[in-house]
């Protein structure tokens, strides 16, 4: 537990770590001066009235990254390999190297990747390949020329605790079609 504190004590104090836990839960907090630790966040930028700013939301999702509970033990979450980082580099180099109409990249740095990937494979139990043909499914699905919808890697892996490439993963292990076809008809076009 002295390191978990240690980890985030030169960033926050444990009550105010603990405060923005329970605003992101919805847990009302006890045994601590809400009050002083809400004036305090909102000093350090980590709230913004009673609502987290992106900064809390990052440095949440930093801490949860690095561990997670297991019954009542806390451990460390798995590291990523040499092999992992260079699967990220190749997963990032599948989306395309320009930006969209408006200007946003698609290709994401990858020490963020690095860090959405750990969440990633924690949560879910895809391998390497399958995860690489869901990216490619799901980039090969936009018009080269029409990239404004299109997620950035990052954002595919996971946004709002939501993950795209999970349900590519799921689609790909299911042998989802990419189009419709005749044979399936929960995919046709046809009205039956």
């Amino acid at each position: 537990m002295l390191k978990i504190l240690q980890s985030i004590a030169d960033k926050i104090s444990p009550n105010g770590y603990y405060l923005l836990e329970c605003i992101n839960n919805g847990i009302e907090p006890k045994r601590i001066n809400t009050y002083a630790e809400i004036r305090i966040l909102n000093t350090d930028g980590y709230l913004q009235g009673r609502k987290l700013t992106d900064k809390a939301i990052e440095l949440l999702a930093e801490f949860n990254g690095r561990y997670t509970i297991e019954g009542t033990k806390i451990s460390k979450r798995k590291e990523l390999s040499g092999t992992d980082v260079e699967m990220i580099k190749k997963y990032v180099e599948m989306f395309p190297k320009v930006a969209t109409p408006t200007k946003r990249r698609l290709r994401s740095s990858v020490n963020n990747l690095e860090r959405k990937f750990r969440l990633f494979f924690t949560e879910y139990k895809y391998d390497w390949e399958t995860v690489l043909k869901a990216t490619k499914k799901y980039i090969s699905s936009f018009d080269p020329n029409e990239l404004t919808y299109m997620k950035n890697s990052e954002y595919f892996i996971s946004k709002d605790k939501y993950s795209l490439l999970a349900n590519y993963c799921e689609d790909v292990m299911d042998g989802t079609p990419d189009e419709p076809t005749n044979e399936n008809p929960l995919y046709s076009s046809h009205v039956l």
